[in-house]
């Protein structure tokens, strides 16, 4: 399993690619081994995902009282889901390349969203923290406020992802603004599956 320090040096490659900063790509291994370890990223990011099935399970409860799932069973089914969540993006990647004639980026992609998604994952779970934590609001304008205030601020997450995502695929794949829309359109297409799949498992949250 990569060490801390390795993960750190990949986080540090993301920040410098997303800031604009070619120099950003010379923190990743793109070689068999390199690829194959950058799966690892997955195992470092299952602290911030157990916060997040164990919220979804309260979720799911709150959704149906009389279901008779127990907690165990309902984050391993969430754990094959969190791997599909995984693995999807990278088949709409794969696709988008192979549209857009440049497959030979396919594994420094890989890379580079196996290691973001650390990153991805625990600014989530810190965006979900925030919003369970949140202060409870009196009054009906207070209340407005607030959640207005937590609106704002998950749109704020998605629109991060979705600008540092943009300004990564500048530098990996350059060329025409409408090759990295379809990389992320592929991306967001594969993403959609997941609701079916959680829906088979029993675990989707309405």
């Amino acid at each position: 399993m990569p060490s801390l320090h390795e993960l750190k040096h990949s986080l540090g490659g993301i920040w410098l690619l997303v800031k604009g900063d070619a120099r950003g790509l010379s923190a990743f291994d793109i070689s068999d081994r390199g690829v194959a370890r950058s799966f690892w990223a997955f195992f470092w990011c299952l602290p911030a995902l157990l916060f997040l099935w164990l919220d979804q399970r309260h979720e799911h409860l709150a959704a149906f009282p009389d279901s008779q799932e127990t907690t165990a069973s309902f984050i391993a089914k969430s754990l094959v889901a969190g791997i599909a969540d995984w693995l999807l993006p990278l088949a709409g990647v794969f696709v988008a390349l192979a549209l857009l004639r440049k497959r030979a980026l396919f594994r420094t992609l890989v890379v580079i969203c196996n290691w973001g998604s650390v990153a991805a994952v625990y600014i989530g779970a810190a965006v979900l923290l925030a919003i369970i934590f949140a202060p409870d609001a009196t009054g009906d304008r207070w209340w407005v406020v607030s959640a207005y205030s937590l609106y704002a601020l998950l749109v704020l997450y998605i629109a991060f992802l979705f600008i540092a995502t943009w300004r990564i695929l500048r530098i990996v794949v350059g060329g025409n603004p409408l090759g990295r829309l379809t990389i992320i359109v592929a991306m967001s297409l594969a993403w959609a599956l997941l609701e079916p799949i959680e829906k088979q498992l029993g675990i989707y949250v309405p």
